[in-house]
């Protein structure tokens, strides 16, 4: 028999992140609950979650041979627009399937999303999505990524899908022409540039 592999995320202390905090592990649990509600082929498949001894959640996901999109970004952009556009396509499959379960990704990227040996699309990392309707902590730090995140989001006003296609579409522009459409060596200077040129 042919053995299967696994990916295993555990979640680790960072910073005043402690093991020991409910809320983060919560976090941590929320994340797996929320991908492990959808199946596609273009979203990568959580296979069982939990917390092993009180301590430490983890998350088990399908293993997949592969690449992040930033990592052959530059490959990408040698590539024939056709293969280009059959990869934003399969992103866009992936999050109309997550926004259909009622999910908001909020941290579409191309570190997030991973290009199989076979040429197919996964998108993963739940980390920070939310479910539609939960409302975030007003006092929250930024959530998402500046480069990438629609004009709401640097707000923490609680976003919904749109944010997710807005996110999408950077990464589209990145994609065909090598070169995100927003560019601020600061945080405050990402967030006007996006702002005013939306």
């Amino acid at each position: 028999d042919q053995q299967k592999h696994f990916a295993l995320k555990v979640m680790r202390p960072s910073g005043d992140l402690l093991l020991s905090d409910a809320a983060a592990k919560e976090m941590f649990i929320a994340e797996a609950r929320l991908a492990a509600s959808v199946k596609h082929a273009n979203i990568i498949e959580v296979i069982d979650y939990g917390v092993a001894d009180d301590l430490f959640p983890y998350i088990v996901m399908e293993y997949v041979e592969g690449q992040p999109l930033h990592r052959i970004l530059e490959s990408l952009q040698q590539a024939e627009l056709p293969e280009v556009t059959r990869i934003i396509r399969q992103v866009a499959e992936g999050l109309a399937v997550i926004h259909e379960h009622g999910i908001c990704h909020r941290d579409v990227k191309p570190s997030n999303v991973m290009l199989t040996e076979q040429r197919q699309v996964k998108v993963m990392d739940f980390g920070i999505a939310k479910s539609h309707g939960r409302q975030d902590d007003p006092q929250t730090r930024l959530i998402g990524s500046p480069a990438y995140m629609a004009p709401e989001a640097f707000d923490h006003t609680n976003v919904d899908p749109r944010a997710d296609l807005f996110s999408l579409g950077v990464l589209a522009y990145e994609l065909y022409l090598g070169r995100r459409p927003f560019a601020g060596e600061t945080i405050t200077a990402l967030a006007s540039q996006i702002r005013r040129r939306r």
